[in-house]
C-alpha cells in the first residue's frame, strides 16, 4: 500500500477522516458519512490503490441485517420468535443449543459462546478471535453442529458470533433464499460477490491467507461461505452511501410506525443489546457524546460503525480497514467517538 491517500466527497468529512483515522494511525482507508432528513453527506479518504466508491467489509454490522431478515421471516409466518434452533436445524436437534429460541439468539442471551474457530476440530481451544489456519475443510453441517455444541446459562447477555452463525442458517433454511440476497432485498446491502477487488480496502495480512482483500475478513464467515453456507454474523460489504441509505430507510420505517423496526430496537433487561441492534450505553459510548439517549447502532471488528438517533433523525457511519495490516491495532476504540462527535459538530458549519 502506498501512503498517498486521496479524498472524495464533502470536504468537511474528508478532513475528519484524514485527521482522525489516517493521520492518527487508525487505518489506511476510511469513509465517513452522515444522513439527516435533508439527505446524505459522505466522504472517502482512501489509500492510493483503492478505487472509489470503496466497498468496505462491514464485519458485525452484518448482524442487524440478519436480524431484519429474521424479522421478515417472522412477519411472513415462517418463524416465530419462540421457535427453537432444533425445530429448524434438525441436524443439531440433539445438541445443547437446540432448545434456544430465535429471540434469545437475536438478543445475545441464549448462552451461546462469544466466539470459537468453528472450522477447526477444536473450536474452543482459543478464547479470543484469532486468525487460525484451518486444520480441515469441514462440511457446513459440521460447522453448525460445533456452533450448537455448547451453551451457558440462558438469559445472560454474552455478545455472540456463534448465535448469529445459527441464525443465518435458520433464516436461510426457512426462506429458501441465500441470506445475502435477503440482505440486499430488505436493506440494499449485499456481500462481496461480484464486487471489484480494487474497490475493497484490504483488511489484514496473515501468514496462511496472505493479504485479505475482496473476501470476508472473518475466518468463520469465510469457511462457512466455502462450505456453501451463508454466515449470519459477518460477510456484508457496502459503500458508505449504501450504509447511510439503509439507515435513512430504517429511520423512515420508524417514523411510519413500522412494528418490526420498533421491535428490533426495544431495550431489554440485562444488557445493551436489543434484537439485533446495540443501544447507546455507558458513560463514554462509542457513539460519542452528541447523539441522543435512544440512539441505536452497531460496531464491526474491521473498524466499522453505524449509530442512528431516531429522535434527531440523524445517522452517522464510519467505515475503515483498521485491521490492516494487523488486527492488533486497536486505535479505532478512541477514534470512533471522536469521529462521530466531529461529524455532528461539522454539520453546524457551512461547507467550503
Amino acid at each position: 500500500m502506498r501512503n498517498h491517500p486521496h479524498a472524495h466527497g464533502d470536504q468537511r468529512l474528508a478532513d475528519i477522516a484524514r485527521r482522525e483515522v489516517l493521520d492518527a494511525g487508525v487505518a489506511s482507508s476510511a469513509a465517513v458519512g452522515v444522513a439527516t432528513r435533508d439527505g446524505v453527506l459522505s466522504a472517502e479518504v482512501l489509500a492510493a490503490d483503492v478505487v472509489s466508491p470503496a466497498v468496505f467489509d462491514l464485519a458485525s454490522l452484518t448482524k442487524p441485517l440478519t436480524a431484519i431478515a429474521v424479522a421478515r421471516a417472522v412477519a411472513d409466518g415462517r418463524l416465530e420468535l419462540e421457535t427453537t434452533v432444533g425445530e429448524v436445524l434438525t441436524e443439531v436437534a440433539d445438541l445443547p443449543a437446540s432448545d434456544r429460541t430465535i429471540a434469545e439468539l437475536l438478543a445475545h442471551r441464549g448462552g451461546l459462546p462469544a466466539w470459537g474457530a468453528l472450522y477447526r476440530s477444536d473450536p474452543w481451544g482459543v478464547k479470543v478471535p484469532a486468525s487460525l489456519a484451518p486444520d480441515e475443510e469441514p462440511a457446513l453441517s459440521s460447522i453448525l453442529r460445533r456452533a450448537a455444541s455448547t451453551v451457558g446459562p440462558r438469559g445472560v447477555e454474552v455478545y455472540s458470533d456463534i448465535g448469529y452463525v445459527l441464525l443465518g442458517a435458520i433464516v436461510e433454511q426457512v426462506s429458501g433464499a441465500r441470506l445475502a440476497e435477503q440482505w440486499r432485498a430488505h436493506t440494499g446491502i449485499g456481500d462481496a460477490r461480484g464486487v471489484d477487488v480494487a474497490r475493497t480496502p484490504p483488511t489484514e495480512i496473515v501468514a496462511w491467507r496472505g493479504e485479505v482483500r475482496g473476501e470476508v475478513h472473518d475466518e468463520n464467515a469465510m469457511m462457512i461461505e466455502r462450505a456453501g453456507g451463508s454466515p449470519g454474523h459477518a460477510g456484508a460489504f457496502a459503500t458508505i452511501h449504501e450504509v447511510l441509505s439503509f439507515a435513512v430507510s430504517y429511520l423512515a420505517a420508524l417514523s411510519a410506525g413500522d412494528a418490526m423496526a420498533r421491535k428490533l430496537i426495544e431495550p431489554l433487561a440485562g444488557g445493551s443489546h436489543a434484537l439485533g441492534w446495540d443501544l447507546r450505553s455507558g458513560p463514554a459510548p462509542s457513539s460519542g457524546a452528541l447523539l441522543g439517549p435512544r440512539t441505536f447502532g452497531h460496531l464491526g471488528f474491521t473498524g466499522t460503525s453505524i449509530w442512528i438517533d431516531p429522535d434527531a433523525g440523524i445517522a452517522v457511519a464510519l467505515l475503515t480497514n483498521r485491521t490492516y495490516p494487523s488486527r492488533d491495532n486497536v486505535r479505532i476504540r478512541a477514534a470512533r467517538p471522536r469521529v462521530h462527535d466531529a461529524v455532528l459538530t461539522g454539520l453546524r458549519r457551512p461547507s467550503s
